[in-house]
Order: C-alpha cells, then structure tokens, then sequence
C-alpha cells in the first residue's frame, strides 16, 4: 500500500494525466510553473462595438511584462487574418494597446496575443485571444450643422464651425491652411480674409472650424468659400464651391468714436475714444491688458505685422477712453488699430470687435491746415488753449502730439 500511494503522488504531477472528466484544452501549467496561470482580463468585454481603439490587459496579483526578447506583436484579426497590428505599452501590471486609427469598418474583429508575448513572473504566457468584436456602424442621417447659423445675423465672427454629420468621409486640402497659401476664405465686400481650420473626426461624423486671422466686424454680407476642387465628401469633389453666408451688423451703438479719425494721418501716437455725454458707465470687459494692436502692412509679407500693443486709460467724468502704447509711430505705410470683441463695457454692453485703418505719410501736418487771416488756433486734443493767433513758424515750434488748429484736429511730427 505504501508504494502504491507514492506511485499515485507521482502520476499527479506528470505532465499530461488527467482524471476522466478534466478539461485540458488550455494549458493551465507552464513548463516549471509551480501553480496555474492567472487568466488575462480585458476591460472591454467581446461583443458589439461601435470602434475598436484602444483595450487593457491585466493578471491580477501577477507581474505582467512584455518579453523583452519577443519580436512578435498583439494584432487584430479578421476572418483569421491579420488586419492591423497595436501598440504596445505595459506598466503596473497592465498591457496597454493602442491603435493609431481606430477601426469602424463593420465586421468581426478578434484581438491576438501571441504566445511568448507576455511573461507572467518570467513565465511565458500561451498564446490568447479575445474573440467576437462586432463592430456595427450607426446609420445617422445625413447633415450640415453651422455654427452660427448660416444666413443669421451676427455682429462679429470669430470662427465658424461646419460639422458635416453622417457622411463617411470629409477631407480638406490641409496644405492649403496656411494664412500665406490659403484657398479657403472669407471675403466681404471688397475685402478677403484668409483663414485656418482645425479639424475633428467623431463617430458621427467630420468638424471642421475655421477661423479668420482677425475677427470679422463691420457691415456687410459676409461668405465663406471652400473651393471645390479643394474639398472632398465620400470620396468626390462636390460640383460647385461650397459657400455660406451671414449678414454682418454693427452692435447696438454702432462703431467707436476715436481721435484720430481713420485716414491719412502725419503719425500714430495715442488715440482718444470720445463717448456720448449721455454715456453712464465704462468699464474693462474680458481680455489680457494690451490686447488691443496696432498693426502695419509689409509688402514682403503681404500682410499685417504686430508694431504695438495698448493699455487703456479710462476716464468716467470725461467719458473717454485714452489708448497709449508709449510711442509714436511715424513710417509711412497702412496700419490698423484692433479693439477685441467685449474688451470694453459701456453701459453693461459689451462692446463689438472695431478695427480703425491709419495711412500714415509724415508730411502730413500743419500745411495741411488752412490759416485764418494768416493766423492760428492752438488747442490740445483736450481742449485747452495752447496759443491763439500764432504764425505759422510758432506752429512749427510746438511739441510734436495731436492738436486742434483753427478747429481741424492735426497731428504735428518731429
């Protein structure tokens, strides 16, 4: 009996015995492992997916690595073939993968990892996979969503989102998104802005937003046009331009009153905006200290450049705003002066996008203003007396700055 009972001990750990009944479709033991190997768990189970993107592989209470020696790799099978291959990351006892475009196409999907491929406490783990990922696309209606609504009213635009929702695939020429290259334009009037766009791809369809370099303000009937040949939706180019229109209005209290007026200056030092008398409060809105710009036009880039940037001095018993960036400015050449949309709040209002355009020429000045009997007015652009009666030479004499002459405001350079 004794040696009966060590024989039957023995048989228990030979490889390959089983008493009748004992499932060994799956090795439960691994050559030298001393007990059974954790099962591997997913976190997202089989079944119907609408992609199939990223999952997470662990073995609880095991140390989960990746063979370092392996040059194998965790795929996703279809109908028994490879179909894309993940990338692979483990950490904390977790197999992270990833793929780099996720998958929608409908099917059968199954997630493979090789045998080897991972080690559980430096024991090579059998090859296991996670069958049954059905991947079953929405049918979703067909749509274009703008955002603002196309043919509304609005008083600036910032940017405009198109989400085409529903359709397989939209795609935008992206070399030409660049300011300096861009077919992709607003245009009002006379005037065409440039613009950029960021895309987003979701489950339900393409988004696209497109924003101009500067917000878009004024009065006029405003457009959005996407060339056809430059746009492609399920694979064809539509058959004409894609356009959208809004119809651009003033805020409510129209545009700001500001000293010097746009035009043709002598130079650009600091700006007065004049409010109504009747104006109650002003105040600062959103925005950082000196977002309001000044910039100047250069040929060699044809476009505008950043010269300065403005604080704000706000004067509620004068109901003025002084706008001053230290310098004056004086090369001759276009510039425009930008407020932001909402940096000023008069009256609880927030106040509209305003962009001003300055041509400066230096020779610009007191000859441009006409003598009284041979004399002067002198004011300062607060209105108090300079001198009165002066000649033309006492003119000249003055301090270079923004006056009043015989009731013209004139800029005086040096």
């Amino acid at each position: 009996m004794k040696k009966f009972y060590i024989l039957l001990a023995a048989g228990l750990l030979m490889p390959g015995f089983a008493s009748a009944g004992e499932n060994n479709s799956l090795p439960q033991l691994s050559v030298g492992a001393t007990r059974a190997l954790p099962a591997l768990n997913i976190d997202i189970k089989p079944g119907v997916v609408n992609e199939i993107s990223q999952f997470s592989v662990d073995a609880l209470g095991a140390g989960l690595v990746i063979n370092p020696e392996t040059d194998k790799t965790v795929t996703l099978n279809k109908d028994g073939e490879v179909f894309a291959e993940f990338i692979s990351q483990c950490s904390d006892n977790v197999l992270h993968l990833s793929l780099i475009t996720p998958v929608t196409n409908p099917g059968v999907y199954d997630v493979v990892i090789p045998e080897g491929y991972l080690l559980v406490e430096a024991t090579p783990y059998p090859e296991t996979t996670f069958a049954g990922y059905s991947v079953e696309k929405k049918e979703i209606p067909q749509e274009i969503v703008i955002t603002p609504s196309a043919g509304g009213q609005i008083n600036e635009l910032v940017s405009c989102q198109i989400y085409w929702r529903g359709y397989d695939s939209v795609f935008i020429e992206q070399e030409n998104m660049d300011y300096d290259t861009t077919k992709i334009t607003f245009t009002m009037g006379d005037t065409e802005y440039p613009s950029t766009a960021f895309i987003e791809v979701t489950d339900e369809g393409t988004i696209y937003t497109f924003s101009p370099r500067d917000p878009i303000s004024g009065e006029g009937r405003l457009r959005l046009t996407i060339p056809k040949d430059q746009i492609t939706i399920n694979g064809q180019h539509p058959s004409r331009d894609v356009s959208y229109y809004w119809n651009v209005v003033p805020e409510e209290g129209g545009n700001l009153d500001i000293t010097p007026a746009p035009g043709a200056v002598g130079s650009i030092g600091d700006f007065v905006i004049q409010l109504p008398a009747e104006t109650e409060t002003i105040a600062r809105g959103s925005g950082t200290a000196y977002d309001i710009t000044l910039y100047k036009y250069e040929e060699s880039f044809q476009a505008f450049a950043i010269v300065a940037n403005y604080s704000a001095r706000i004067s509620q018993a004068n109901k003025t705003i002084t706008l001053s960036a230290g310098d004056v400015f004086t090369a001759k050449g276009q510039y425009k002066l930008t407020i932001p949309t909402s940096y000023f709040v008069i009256d609880g209002k927030n106040c509209p996008s305003q962009n001003f355009i300055y041509e400066v020429d230096p020779d610009l000045g007191v000859n441009t203003v006409e003598a009284a009997d041979g004399l002067f007015n002198v004011y300062g652009a607060d209105g108090r007396v300079i001198i009165l009666n002066a000649v033309e030479d006492d003119v000249k004499a003055l301090d270079g700055g923004l006056y009043i002459i015989n009731g013209k405001k004139t800029i005086i350079t040096k």
